[in-house]
């Protein structure tokens, strides 16, 4: 519940507990603090009397312990509370976050998205200062608060208070809002919002748990975890985001990465009924790297893009799905992570497969940028047909690294979509020695012609590149080279 939208106590004793809830908001009362009864009287600006009935309650709740010889503490904040606050918040939250998308009106949420598109649009336009930081904890507070008023229980109502005030300490005490987490925070929120109108509510519980762990991790610290890998060496500023083609033979498997988020687009390919790249290379490669997805995108339903999708899945059971399997994918759709853009290119709303569809012709296009214009253009195994239709809706396919179509195939990569796309370097996520010949001979010539550096993950291996270096890639075999690589003198 919003505290400031509540009718005002009428007890002196609701009062001084009231009084008490504001000093915490207004950072006047912190984690740890010894205080007396008399300097709590002179805080509250309430009665001795009403300061004493106070104090049992406050015991009750756990914001505040009696410490004999010393006085009175406020709630100190250690590992196991910030985890066990936390943990309830994922509890409470969750049946909020469902019952709220059936019950909101859209009106509300339009108002709602409102006021946080005002403190994000402030907050990329002016200086971050302190007026700033509270309109937009005032806005993320009350958003929540808002959420549990949708439950229509005070048992819960009340506990979810207790524990908002836990979490308010805590985050006073260790990781209030600095200049790049009011913009993150919208970003989250307005992500989250985004599945509340289109009322799914797999993707709302999985928005919310994302954002809540993400809460958890600024307040503990960890923002990544440490690198484990060369790749991890720079992880992206706010506003910039990496590219990750993974080595998994013949198929396609791709993680982006933000500040605070990841995506992986398509998880590689399955070889047989036992076994399949997502399982054998994707799984255990993310968590060697230390991500934990937030979304996967399936292009399409072939099997060498989404034969790991189940493995993944099952591994990172909070990820959402989108594309083939999950929330299908649209031109539109977009949504921006620490201040990084994605954007839906295609397919087109309609372009659901028919019986004689090649999937191909439906696989999902995404276009990524960093706050400085670099883009990043992912596009599953359209064909020339599929590149035609977008250049001919007007779509500014312009960008800088470009993950070619269907592996380099001879039915993609037409000379016009390469002209218009203008990328500075193209990855080629194919198995040696293929089948099919990808990438092939005519292909790879249109390529060259136009001065762009085509890498293939035969040669290259994991093809490493970062926006706010858009000329170059790094290839993981030139960097760590197997032994056999190894010229004899």
């Amino acid at each position: 519940m919003n505290i400031a939208t509540h009718p005002a106590p009428t007890t002196l004793r609701a009062r001084a507990y009231a009084n008490f809830q504001q000093q915490i908001v207004a950072a006047n009362i912190r984690a740890g603090q010894f205080v007396s009864q008399r300097e709590l009287m002179q805080l509250l600006a309430m009665p001795l009397g009403a300061v004493r009935e106070l104090i049992p309650r406050l015991e009750a709740e756990g914001l505040l312990k009696t410490v004999p010889q010393r006085g009175l503490q406020i709630a100190n904040v250690d590992l196991a509370l910030v985890n066990n606050a936390f943990d309830l918040r994922h509890v409470l939250e969750r049946e909020a976050a469902i019952r709220f998308t059936r019950s909101v009106a859209d009106a509300e949420l339009l108002a709602i998205e409102q006021t946080h598109l005002v403190i994000l649009r402030r907050a990329r336009s002016q200086p971050i200062n302190d007026t700033l930081l509270q309109d937009a904890q005032a806005v993320d507070w009350a958003f929540h608060d808002r959420m549990i008023d949708a439950l229509g229980n005070g048992l819960i109502a009340e506990t979810y208070r207790i524990n908002s005030l836990r979490v308010r300490l805590i985050k006073l005490e260790v990781s209030s809002l600095h200049s790049g987490h009011p913009v993150q925070a919208m970003e989250e929120h307005l992500w989250f919002i985004d599945a509340l109108k289109r009322r799914d509510e797999p993707a709302v519980v999985s928005r919310l748990h994302h954002h809540i762990d993400s809460a958890h991790r600024r307040v503990l610290g960890l923002p990544l975890i440490v690198p484990m890998l060369w790749w991890q060496s720079a992880v992206p500023s706010w506003g910039d985001f990496d590219l990750l083609a993974l080595d998994i033979g013949q198929g396609s498997a791709v993680l982006l990465r933000t500040q605070q988020h990841s995506l992986l687009f398509d998880a590689g390919p399955q070889w047989s009924a036992q076994t399949d790249a997502g399982e054998r290379i994707v799984v255990p490669g993310l968590r060697a790297l230390g991500v934990v997805p937030t979304a996967m995108m399936i292009s399409h339903k072939d099997r060498d893009h989404a034969g790991g999708a189940a493995a993944v899945q099952q591994a990172f059971l909070g990820m959402e799905w989108m594309g083939s399997g999950g929330v299908p994918c649209q031109a539109g759709q977009s949504w921006t992570w620490d201040g990084v853009s994605f954007v839906v290119l295609f397919p087109f709303e309609g372009s659901s497969p028919g019986k004689t569809t090649k999937s191909n012709a439906t696989s999902c296009v995404l276009q990524v940028q960093s706050q400085a214009g670099s883009r990043a253009l992912l596009t599953g195994d359209i064909e020339a047909a599929q590149e035609k239709a977008l250049l001919r809706a007007g779509a500014d396919v312009q960008s800088d690294v470009l993950l070619v179509p269907h592996h380099g195939s001879k039915t993609s990569s037409s000379a016009n979509f390469l002209n218009q796309v203008q990328p500075q370097v193209a990855i080629v996520q194919s198995g040696y020695r293929n089948r099919f010949g990808h990438p092939v001979p005519a292909v790879v010539r249109r390529y060259q012609e136009r001065n762009i550096n085509l890498v293939s993950t035969p040669t290259c291996g994991a093809a490493h590149w970062r926006s706010w270096s858009p000329e170059s890639v790094m290839c993981e075999r030139a960097i760590t080279p197997r032994y056999w690589s190894s010229v004899v003198p």
